[in-house]
């Protein structure tokens, strides 16, 4: 069965004109180089998101943008995992996680997500399977490919069970389209949590993925660790340019939702 792996064009998600536009604009400043650490404008506007959001709590320092969450990925993958340290994964799962893991040296251990109930994750088999080698947990909310997702009240309780020293990682990619009230972005706990990282997209909802734009919240100390396996120079002024103005515009992506949940 052929899969459509996100790319949402195919169905009508497109850009809206003003961030077309934006990006228009902004094409006298591609001739130098962009700040390794992403343009403080769109750095700002994500910390202005949360902030509306009333996430308490994070700064410039917290947060870590990149050519999209694969970039981040493999980059916090990259920088996080010795030989020999395991990652826990759902199955199935986002593909590049488990390659992620594998090609920095680390070993990816699946979950259960359990066709039986609505592929919902199975938290005794997460919980079974942390043990001295465990550096990560990986959770994507809500899954790709299943759909499924953890509440606010399951994903508080699924955190309250990690050790301190094993990281948490909430893949959000997907989060804009969910309409339940239920589901809350983990960006709401990582004040309880320190080992807490979120990643969150604008390849889906916000309908950039060819521009290729992401970014991660995690606390300062776990973005320093990112840093030196940074590319030199390998931010997209025009991608960070339109995530600026993405993040401004609740008219399109409320509309995206209201489709996507139509066509469901």
């Amino acid at each position: 069965i052929k899969l459509n792996i996100g790319n949402l064009a195919a169905f009508g998600f497109d850009s809206p004109e003003e961030i077309q536009q934006d990006i228009i604009r902004n094409l006298p400043n591609a001739a130098g180089y962009t700040d390794s650490k992403g343009i403080f404008a769109a750095r700002k506007a994500i910390m202005h998101y949360c902030q509306q959001k009333h996430i308490k709590g994070v700064t410039l320092e917290d947060i870590y943008v990149g050519n999209g969450v694969s970039e981040l990925i493999v980059m916090a993958m990259n920088a996080l995992l010795d030989a020999g340290d395991e990652v826990l994964v759902p199955a199935p799962d986002y593909p590049l996680w488990t390659a992620a893991i594998s090609l920095s040296g680390g070993t990816p251990r699946h979950y259960l997500c359990d066709e039986n109930n609505g592929w919902y994750p199975d938290l005794d088999d997460i919980r079974s399977k942390i043990t001295s080698k465990t550096r990560a947990i990986v959770i994507i909310n809500p899954n790709n490919p299943t759909g499924t997702w953890f509440s606010s009240a399951d994903l508080d309780a699924c955190l309250s069970k990690v050790p301190p020293d094993v990281l948490v990682v909430a893949d959000e990619a997907y989060i804009e389209y969910v309409t339940d009230p239920a589901l809350v972005s983990a960006l709401a706990l990582r004040e309880r949590y320190p080992n807490l990282i979120v990643s969150r997209t604008f390849s889906k909802a916000y309908g950039l993925a060819g521009l290729r734009a992401g970014y991660l919240v995690a606390d300062r100390s776990l973005v320093r660790l990112l840093e030196p396996v940074r590319e030199s120079f390998n931010l997209n002024m025009m991608a960070l340019a339109a995530a600026e103005a993405a993040l401004s515009d609740a008219t399109h992506l409320q509309s995206v939702r209201e489709s996507n949940a139509m066509e469901r």
